[in-house]
């Protein structure tokens, strides 16, 4: 049996605010992307967080907040031009996002997943979980790494653009159609890069639609929230003028749907 995801408040102002725009033109320069009010996006486990599932030996914790990007939108003649292709295709821009996660906790090691699941003008990634004899096991997410933080101890790591141009591949791959939606964990297992299982290159598209935005997520399994926080600075480098300078409007794409991937078949 699995249950879907569901997106725990942070009650944090995440929407997305100003841009600080490099020296420079405007092509290939870079600019940071941050929440209204604030200079990074941050998420801290409370004392009080409620569970995403209760499990008989652990529960299952997660936080998650949105990061939108913003893209600029075309003009009359730019639209016309697309003749049904996507305003924003793989390569548009690039975009590196930088993490610190801290171990609040003076006396004990935690344990806590950073996840990341991106967002394009179709669809959504939303991992669910697996229970299995009384405990949840999450679905991969399409960026995670996990850390053992030591009493007090900050991490700090950074997706490259690489890692991120890899979840726009792999998002567009597992909504491909529905024999792919059924691989849609092993193409996002990180190991699983879109070029190497024969099984997932076939899941890839022609037309790779741009990322819009992501949610950044904390994730553990504990028997209590651990006293964890993340910082989360997310730079962007236009690489075909897509993004929109500072005053400018920004791009509102079609609410897109969420896609979590199926169970497995039964055998």
């Amino acid at each position: 049996m699995r249950a879907p995801n569901v997106v725990v408040p942070v009650g944090l102002l995440v929407a997305m605010g100003s841009l600080t725009a490099s020296s420079g033109c405007n092509h290939m320069e870079r600019r940071y992307v941050t929440p209204e009010g604030a200079s990074v996006y941050a998420m801290t486990f409370a004392p009080d967080t409620p569970p995403l599932f209760m499990g008989r030996e652990e529960n299952l914790y997660q936080l998650e907040t949105p990061i939108e990007l913003p893209i600029r939108p075309p003009t009359a003649a730019e639209e016309s031009a697309l003749a049904g292709a996507p305003w924003v295709s793989r390569g548009d821009y690039e975009t590196e996002i930088t993490f610190t996660v801290t171990n609040l906790d003076m006396e004990n090691v935690r344990v806590v997943g950073v996840t990341l699941n991106g967002i394009n003008p179709m669809f959504e990634y939303v991992p669910g979980f697996s229970v299995e004899q009384g405990n949840a096991t999450p679905d991969f997410a399409q960026w995670e790494r996990t850390y053992a933080l030591e009493p007090g101890e900050s991490r700090t790591i950074t997706g490259r653009e690489e890692e991120i141009a890899e979840i726009a591949v792999d998002l567009a791959s597992a909504t491909s159609s529905p024999e792919c939606e059924l691989l849609a964990n092993q193409i996002v297992y990180f190991m699983n890069q879109s070029g190497i299982d024969p099984r997932s290159t076939a899941c890839v598209p022609p037309v790779i639609p741009g990322l819009v935005g992501f949610k950044l997520g904390l994730r553990s399994t504990a028997a209590e929230p651990p006293p964890v926080a993340i910082e989360a600075s997310v730079e962007m480098r236009d690489v075909r003028d897509r993004i929109a300078s500072p005053g400018q409007p920004v791009w509102e794409p079609p609410m897109p749907t969420p896609f979590t991937p199926p169970p497995p078949p039964e055998e």
